[in-house]
Formats: C-alpha cells, structure tokens, sequence
C-alpha cells in the first residue's frame, strides 16, 4: 500500500526541508503478524501515586527476559474512560509482542485511578506522566535507558513536554498532538465543528466573537467579564440556538481543557532533546495542522535541536480515516517503525523482526 506523504526527509543548516514523495507504508512484521488470539505476553496490574492522587495501570510485558525499552502511552482528552483506553489498550500488546514494555494507565479521577478529574490541569497529566516514568524506570526489567513516551491528541501535546521535564525519558511520538495553545485549538476545533453541522455563515459571524471573548476570559480567569459576558448571552440565546453559545459563568465545564485554558507550552519545546516524532492528519478538524507545525518548526529551530521527525498524511482526519471514503490509514505502522528505529539504535539488535 502506498501513499502520498508529506514527510519531512533532511535538514539543512537547521532549517527543514519539506517534500512531497511517494512512500509506501513501512513494514513492521512484529505488527503486522500480530494475532490476538495467539499473542503471548504478560500483563501486570501497577499501582503508583502523584501528589496525592493514587493511580493505576497496566504493564504489558514481553515473554522474553528483560530489561526491556518500555513506551509509555499517554491518552486524548476528556474523562470518558473506555475511550480513552481505547487506543492505548490497541498499542500495548502489540509493543510487547514487538518485544517492547508498555505502560498504560487510568488518567487521574478516572477508571481505576484516584484523584479528582474536575480540578485537573495538564500540569497535572504532565506530573502524573512523570511519576511514571519514575516508577517504570526502577522496576529491573525495565531498561531505563530505552524509555520514551506516545501520546494521542490531548496526550500528544503533552508527550514532548513531558520529555522536557523527564530526564528518564529517550525518545518521544505525538500523534494529532496540538501545539497551539489551548485555547486557539479550542476555538479552531469548535469553529469546525459548528461548519460540519452546517451552521450558516451569517450565524457563526454571530457566535463565534462570542466564543473568543468567553475563551478569553476563561484563559485570564476572569471571573468578572464572564459574569458581563452573560447578559449578552442571554439576550443572544433569543436570536440563535443556546447550544451554540458559550456557557454562563456559573456552569463552566469542570474539565483539563477548560482548567487549562491560559496554558501555552510551546516555549518549553526548545527545551526538547530527545528524539521526537510528529505525525498529523492533513485534515484535522480538531488541530491546527499548519499551525502547530509552525511553532513545530520555529521552537526547534531556537532550540538548535535537529532530531524530530515530521509526517504529515493527506487527505485523513484527527483519526487518520478518509472522511468521505472512511477508509482508515493504518498510522501505527509509522509510529512502531520510528519507535524501533530508536530502540534499535540504541540497543543494537533487530526488533522489527517476525515473532
């Protein structure tokens, strides 16, 4: 299967130089021959706390001997906890059976683990991934010299900054991971979402001004100009559906997006320097592509920090699916053959090989 990628091929005097080539999806036999009803590994139940939150997950682990490189596999927002188990729980058994740890877990207040979801931060997620990587990093058969971190969406926002503040960490892979800040991808996102219900013209010329206001002022923790920002709400909810309006100040979702709204942590990218991976949908409806490779491309450049890697697939979605066709594009063949790439190298032996 073959595909036109943009992908970002060489760097020349720091500065990279982007193409667009015809290349054929990597083959990765360890995924690619992965059965789940033959798969063999083991898997173990892990307790760890941050803070005071007290939380759990799952080590996958494979039947060899270790120490093994282990990934830790950061979730996308909200709090529902079988989707956000979803894409971690389809990654880590194919990590093991590709001969690599994998460590998933319960985002704080959710599933299996304690904390409180409503007044969490990414600051927050960020730690919680932190304490982690601390406790993987001194299990035995963990190596913890070959540790790095995926996240997807929301995770994959935060995966490169937990690598800045994890000196455990060696490499790092986002996924539609949004560089924006917070509240710029929330507008973009919304933006797209009322166009695809087909909300007019005429209305979205009405709303959204409304919205970046209340966004505004949500990011600055301002209470006051939110309380100011109702009336005009109110008096709006006559002339267009309320479910287009943004919330009174006395009903704010008690959410990581909106406890996060004022954070932008695109200058700690600078700080990056382990390898790192970007891989983007072209038509991402719920990240700014363009834009998130902008800062992308400008903070590794202030950065001097030339080890990342950029893909970008035409044509697919936040998910990676076509939206007309709903054909998928199997992305995890590029983030494992990245993955063992860098596993590899360190660690000197194949593991991209048939189990």
């Amino acid at each position: 299967m073959s595909l036109i990628l943009w992908i970002l091929l060489s760097f020349v005097n720091q500065s990279a130089v982007q193409q667009e080539a015809e290349v054929v999806l990597p083959s990765v036999p360890c995924l690619e021959q992965y059965d789940e009803a033959e798969a063999s590994y083991k898997k173990i139940e892990i307790a760890f706390t941050s803070g005071e939150a007290p939380l759990a997950g799952q080590l996958y682990l494979p039947v060899s001997d270790g120490p093994h490189p282990l990934v830790v596999l950061l979730p996308g927002g909200g709090n529902n906890v079988e989707y956000l188990r979803n894409t971690p729980n389809f990654f880590a058994p194919r990590f093991a059976h590709c001969s690599l740890a994998a460590l998933t877990f319960d985002k704080r207040g959710t599933g299996e683990s304690g904390g409180d979801y409503a007044t969490s931060t990414f600051d927050d997620f960020i730690n919680d991934a932190g304490a982690a990587i601390r406790k993987m990093a001194a299990r035995p058969d963990i190596d913890a010299d070959q540790i790095g971190v995926v996240g997807f969406s929301q995770g994959g926002r935060l995966a490169p900054i937990v690598a800045v503040r994890s000196p455990q960490v060696a490499f790092v892979a986002s996924v539609s991971g949004p560089l924006t800040s917070v509240e710029d991808t929330r507008y973009f996102a919304l933006e797209n979402a009322f166009r695809r219900s087909q909300v007019s013209d005429s209305v979205l010329a009405r709303v959204m001004p409304l919205w970046r206001q209340h966004l505004d002022f949500v990011a600055a923790d301002d209470l006051v100009s939110l309380q100011r920002l109702d009336q005009v709400l109110a008096e709006m909810s006559n002339k267009v559906h309320p479910a287009l309006l943004p919330p009174q100040s006395d009903r704010l979702p008690q959410t990581g997006i909106y406890n996060s709204m004022g954070l932008d942590f695109s200058t700690e990218l600078a700080h990056l320097r382990v390898p790192w991976l970007s891989l983007y949908g072209e038509m991402d409806a719920v990240v700014p592509v363009q834009k998130s490779l902008d800062i992308l491309h400008e903070r590794m450049a202030t950065g001097q920090h030339n080890n990342y890697s950029v893909i970008v697939v035409p044509g697919v979605s936040h998910s990676f699916v076509h939206p007309e066709t709903h054909e998928s594009v199997p992305f995890e063949r590029f983030v494992f053959d990245w993955i063992l790439k860098q596993v590899e190298e360190v660690g000197g032996k194949s593991l991209n090989k048939t189990h």
